[in-house]
């Protein structure tokens, strides 16, 4: 896992599939012309735009579209929202309080898997303060749960806009008991995919 360094120490991870690839993950900065994604190569796996380290990706300001906000147990609000680059990319960006964060595909937000999400974590890496998983499933999913290290899992509330936040709850935390897939369930409620990345600690 790669530490990012803010006020508090944050780690942030780009969910994986199956297949695991090494790629950078980018900062958001606002220069003027329009948000673009510097580069500012992290370790961290992914199967999301491999390949792209190096390049800054420049958002195309119109196609920025929110699909939810959700509030934390510290009081802060993640906002999701997905965006295009003006070289075709899809992104999913998460603006949390602390920052903001984002991941951009070819292809499309849902051409490797049926969901693109980001993995956020405060403190750490003995003991963390704050974990949440913020995503979007494609159209033909109906339903996500995080499965956790215990074994539990766990339904989410999904939006409108197919948009979810999962926390983990302090006493997990303490526990070191995090989220290690993502479950996704079509129309007939029955188990399309599972989605793993590796646990927090």
């Amino acid at each position: 896992m790669h530490v990012r360094e803010r006020a508090h120490m944050r780690h942030l991870i780009l969910g994986v599939a199956a297949l695991v690839a090494l790629v950078g993950v980018w900062a958001w900065l606002d220069r003027g012309a329009g948000p673009s994604v510097p580069a500012e190569p992290r370790s961290a796996t992914s199967v999301a735009d491999a390949g792209a380290s190096g390049q800054s990706h420049q958002l195309k300001a119109e196609t920025k579209r929110q699909r939810g906000i959700f509030g934390l147990g510290s009081g802060r609000d993640v906002r999701i929202s997905t965006a295009e680059t003006v070289d075709g990319k899809a992104c999913l960006i998460e603006e949390d309080g602390i920052g903001e964060a984002g991941s951009c595909m070819e292809g499309g937000l849902f051409a490797l898997r049926k969901v693109e999400f980001l993995v956020s974590s405060q403190g750490g890496p003995e003991r963390f303060t704050e974990l949440h998983v913020a995503g979007v499933a494609a159209p033909a999913v109906r339903g996500v749960s995080v499965l956790k290290t215990d074994g539990e899992s766990v339904r989410l509330a999904v939006n409108e806009d197919r948009a979810f936040v999962y926390e983990s709850s302090p006493s997990d935390l303490a526990a070191r008991v995090y989220p290690i897939a993502l479950r996704l369930y079509g129309p007939n409620g029955k188990l399309v995919d599972e989605v793993s990345f590796p646990p927090a600690g």
